[in-house]
């Protein structure tokens, strides 16, 4: 799986829960279900889904080591038995039998793979007949109250996605397609559409990501000095929000 070192979005994504991210799966988890997380990242998520099936077993999996290293250590800290954590390829899950959990989950990570419906074939294969796979992704967001060059720093993120051939932005309003791309009849298909607004209290994660994202890039100081101090302003600014809308898609094995 092609994609980007998301250590620096690490206090971005650590309050992520099931209940928040990932309700639609509520009506499904049982104290003994079987799950996996495909492009956990670094964990919170899963965790959240070990301590409602705790006699369950759940699988963690992702490409980067060091988010895999982070959510193990978590997962240890939390003193959690059922969960592990594999280094994996969202978009080969040949590891796995068929009808081997009872649900699959993938939260924004469809939005940066090349191929997405091949990775949502396997979830559709290793999932039992009746359980659900489950995504969610970026649709859109806006951030009032923007700068030229925040916008500019956002804007070349995105192109970057598309240039390695995932989707990027705007996966969220066809992740649903690529469910039924991936074998599962329209019929057994669900969607719709969530938003966020960032606290403020996480601003200093996100200003670590864009300023990230620009070094990465090999931007020069006098950028990233100038693209922090816009940052700084825009988030001092009593004005300024910015809200993303995700997309979800649930569909269920017949």
């Amino acid at each position: 799986m092609a994609g980007q070192d998301f250590k620096k979005w690490e206090k971005f994504f650590e309050n992520r829960t099931v209940e928040r991210h990932a309700e639609q799966l509520l009506p499904y988890i049982k104290s003994d279900s079987k799950i996996i997380d495909v492009g956990c990242g670094t964990g919170s998520i899963t965790l959240d889904f070990a301590r409602r099936a705790p006699q369950g077993h759940v699988v963690g999996i992702d490409y980067i080591e060091k988010s895999i290293a982070t959510a193990k250590f978590a997962a240890e800290q939390a003193g959690l038995k059922n969960i592990e954590f594999l280094v994996g390829n969202a978009e080969d899950l040949s590891q796995y039998q068929d009808n081997t959990f009872d649900i699959a989950h993938g939260h924004q990570v469809m939005l940066h793979l090349p191929n997405p419906v091949a990775s949502l074939q396997h979830m559709h294969r290793i999932v039992k007949p009746g359980g659900p796979v489950a995504v969610r992704d970026l649709a859109t967001y806006e951030q009032c109250e923007s700068t030229a060059l925040i916008t500019e720093n956002t804007q070349k993120f995105w192109e970057g996605s598309r240039a390695r051939g995932a989707e990027g932005l705007g996966a969220g309003k066809v992740n649903h397609v690529w469910l039924h791309e991936a074998g599962f009849a329209w019929k057994d298909i669900r969607k719709g559409v969530v938003a966020f607004e960032l606290d403020m209290d996480q601003y200093p994660a996100l200003l670590e990501g864009q300023l990230g994202w620009a070094r990465d890039r090999g931007e020069t100081e006098e950028y990233l000095s100038t693209l922090k101090e816009e940052l700084d302003t825009w988030a001092a600014n009593p004005a300024a929000r910015l809200v993303w809308m995700v997309g979800w898609a649930l569909a269920t094995k017949e």
